[in-house]
């Protein structure tokens, strides 16, 4: 019968089994694109309720009666307008994740909306007219009081001061993301603690501190960068490496230098290229072509700290008004500020030192100039036969720069009998200094990890121990992230290989500021920074972080990259707390 049939009927019976899959094909392709879709939308609705679970927590500590600090509460209004962000997804993502850098700046638009009363244009058009200065906040103009005017607190208490951001002529800071180092402290009694500062994205902030002890406190807040000094750091310092690295070549008696280069991103043509995809992903060490001498004939390698000073000196150089007085590393003129903390005891409950805790609103004090009492997790101070007893059996495997090193002079002070811990270290591969590394010997972290054997791992707990921090200060953002997410994967390796296996990050500290380029180059936000990063990579894989930024801080000792034997000795106690959590007391 299908041989008289027209033409055009006999195409649509031969072609229908195939138009009947694509309409199946299309459906079930609906019916996933919906699914994905209503997921997407419930998970972007727990995330919002769990940004409003937040923001009515901290308005309920925060919020204030006063209109002229009306501030602190307009966190509350995120409430109802997280309500109100469109479910949609965002396509391109879904294509490639490169080049997406600009959605943090929508991120960050979107937060600091929430605190800024967006009611149209009340401005006179077509501008507000005055003379200022960039906004740029100011040390000896900015206001700074205690919430509520409150100076009376009882002891475990968080004493809430208000910073509220105005520049040299008295005009509204409207934009967040200055960088404070706040702390408390009574000088006679030995007792200090840092403060936890809360960004609200519109020139003002709370900073919370811990009442710790009895008696006075006198509260500093210093003025460490502003925000636009933290937008020249990232933009024009951070986001390419400066030149510095020297690479010796040798080949029997010839000897040749050559400028060398940590580049993530960029081109170049007939250059030596060093390159590690399992320790630095993408990045790769490159090196002018010796005239003589081929490139595996690599000897040594330096980094010139002196050309790091003089590139950073040249960019700066137009840039005074970020790095001069009432700008920059400076206390603000109201502080101090003065509280009275009375009563005996705090009962609060810490949790079991492990791994990935949250960030806490204080990680502890200094009960006295010795001696500092975490409050992240439940520590204590070691006795000997308790150290003696957490670390039998315990193969220690430090990997890091200099400060790495002082830790592993602390284990030794700490240990009676040193043969009851198999202790090794490794120097941080392409270091910082005036010392020439040779080429041969040089042990990235990430390869560091996978060397752990698993005779090891049968015979004793590894517990390797590393930072990532003042060496790579002259990174770039990028290569840096490159190093330490294949630093996460090595970590990640190790744990699945071992199970009983622990990796502690001990994050960088706040360090001295003598003049300005080196707080351009190594500064204390590049560090800060970088704890963030080292937080966001490695969170969530069961890796231990050993934060000393406030303990640093908060000392009365200057801040510096090394701190006394009684600081460092503080930080090992916290890391036994993580070692052994098991033989910590209640």
């Amino acid at each position: 019968m299908a041989k008289i049939l027209y033409p055009g009927f006999r195409f649509f019976f031969k072609e229908s089994k195939f138009i009947i899959i694509f309409f199946l094909g299309l459906s079930v392709g609906v019916a996933v694109f919906t699914q994905i879709f209503e997921t997407n939308t419930v998970t972007r609705k727990e995330t919002q309720e769990g940004s409003r679970e937040v923001s009515r927590a901290l308005c309920k500590e925060t919020q204030s009666e006063s209109a002229s600090r009306s501030n602190c509460s307009n966190t509350c209004k995120a409430d109802t307008r997280a309500q109100n962000v469109n479910p949609v997804r965002f396509p391109y993502n879904e294509y490639t994740r490169f080049g997406l850098e600009w959605t943090g700046i929508v991120d960050e638009l979107e937060w600091s909306s929430e605190s800024s009363h967006p009611t149209g244009n009340d401005n006179p058009k077509p501008f507000s007219i005055r003379v200022g200065s960039a906004g740029l906040m100011s040390t000896e103009e900015s206001r700074v009081y205690l919430y509520e005017d409150k100076t009376n607190y009882e002891m475990g208490d968080f004493v809430h001061v208000v910073i509220e951001g105005l520049d040299k002529y008295g005009g509204k800071r409207r934009k967040g993301g200055d960088f404070f180092e706040p702390v408390m402290f009574n000088e006679k009694l030995q007792k200090s603690t840092a403060g936890r500062v809360v960004d609200y994205g519109n020139g003002t902030y709370s900073v919370y501190f811990y009442a710790a002890w009895q008696g006075t406190a006198a509260i500093n807040i210093t003025l460490a960068f502003t925000r636009e000094a933290i937008l020249f750091l990232d933009n024009e310092i951070r986001y390419k490496e400066p030149p510095g690295w020297i690479g010796t070549f040798v080949q029997g008696n010839t000897s040749e230098s050559s400028e060398c280069y940590v580049i993530s991103e960029g081109s170049w043509e007939d250059m030596c290229e060093f390159t590690n995809h399992n320790a630095l992903g993408g990045t790769a060490f490159v090196c002018e072509k010796p005239k003589s001498l081929p490139c595996n004939t690599l000897y040594s390698v330096l980094h010139s700290i002196k050309k790091v000073v003089n590139v950073t000196e040249q960019r700066i150089a137009d840039k005074e008004l970020l790095f001069t007085k009432g700008h920059y590393r400076g206390l603000l003129s109201a502080t101090p500020l003065k509280v009275q903390i009375s009563g005996s005891t705090d009962t609060r409950k810490l949790p079991t030192c492990g791994p990935d805790l949250k960030v806490p609103m204080t990680d502890g004090y200094w009960s006295d100039n010795l001696t500092f009492v975490p409050m992240m997790c439940r520590g204590q101070q070691w006795p000997q036969n308790k150290r003696e007893a957490c670390l039998k059996n315990k193969y220690i495997r430090l990997s890091g720069g200099s400060t790495m090193w002082h830790v592993n002079l602390a284990f030794s002070r700490l240990l009676i009998d040193k043969s009851l811990v198999n202790r090794t270290y490794n120097f941080v591969a392409l270091r910082i200094g005036p010392f020439e590394q040779p080429a041969s010997s040089l042990v990235f972290e990430s390869d560091y990890m996978d060397g752990i054997t698993m005779e090891e791992c049968k015979t004793g707990t590894v517990v390797f121990i590393v930072n990532f921090s003042f060496h790579f200060v002259t990174w770039s953002k990028r290569s840096y992230l490159s190093r330490i997410y294949n630093a996460k994967l090595a970590a990640e390796r190790l744990l699945k290989r071992c199970p009983n296996s622990m990796v502690l990050i001990r994050l960088a500290n706040p360090r001295e500021n003598t003049m300005p380029s080196q707080c351009v180059h190594s500064g204390d936000w590049i560090l800060y920074d970088m704890n963030r990063m080292i937080r966001r990579v490695f969170g969530g894989i069961g890796v231990r972080f050993i934060d000393v930024w406030d303990m640093v801080l908060s000392h009365p000792d200057p801040n510096n990259v090394h701190m006394g034997s009684h600081v460092i000795d503080q930080q090992v106690q916290m890391m036994l707390n993580y070692i052994c959590p098991e033989l910590v007391e209640m």
